[in-house]
């Protein structure tokens, strides 16, 4: 697994993960099917209050499930819907276990406009660390692309006996990051036989 964060100063907020995006108030939803639909998931999350916006995931490569990131216009209906379906709510009547529903894990990151995030000239700079060390710029891409658009990744040389590399990457929104973040940090694998 490898793991990844902002550069930046510490965020200020007490409730860093409630900060409201662009597109509404973000939910995190984990261990769905991997065949799931917006249509379902629309169906199931706008009993607590309208939902502007559904990002699903790609399944992941050893379970198959998916996870996705939905935007609430209300910040109570969020927490509704994380009270109500966290743990308890099966997606579907086969499905092996409840669905998670959490506000996202933002490692260091908040709203742009208060984080501290910092905006180089090539966009939003993330931290990554724990990748094989024959890693190449066009597979971390083809991984964060998944997010938003980046606009350039740094894959840094490896030191004498090291047997991981870290990279930057850079992405053109601030929010992009949060979603790498929220889905991928010590969670995803760069590759299916990767160690971690």
């Amino acid at each position: 697994e490898f793991w990844h964060r902002y550069i930046g100063p510490a965020p200020t907020s007490q409730h860093p993960s409630r900060m409201q995006s662009s597109d509404g108030h973000k939910v995190f939803v984990g261990d769905l099917p991997g065949d799931i639909t917006d249509a379902e998931l629309q169906a199931v999350f706008s009993t607590y209050g309208e939902v502007k916006n559904i990002h699903l995931m790609q399944p992941h490569a050893k379970t198959g499930q998916r996870c996705a990131l939905l935007f609430y216009a209300n910040m109570q209906s969020a927490e509704d819907a994380i009270k109500v379906l966290n743990g308890v709510y099966k997606i579907r009547e086969d499905a092996t276990g409840p669905i998670k529903v959490a506000w996202p894990r933002e490692k260091g990151a908040v709203a742009p406009d208060r984080s501290g995030k910092i905006q180089e000239p090539d966009g939003f700079k993330l931290f990554v660390g724990g990748l094989p060390t024959d890693c190449r710029e066009e597979e971390v891409r083809l991984v964060f692309a998944t997010y938003g658009e980046v606009t350039r990744v740094h894959i840094m040389m490896p030191k004498d006996g090291a047997t991981r590399v870290a990279a930057f990457v850079y992405y053109a929104k601030a929010e992009s990051g949060d979603d790498a973040i929220s889905v991928l940090n010590d969670q995803y694998k760069i590759r299916a036989d990767a160690e971690q």
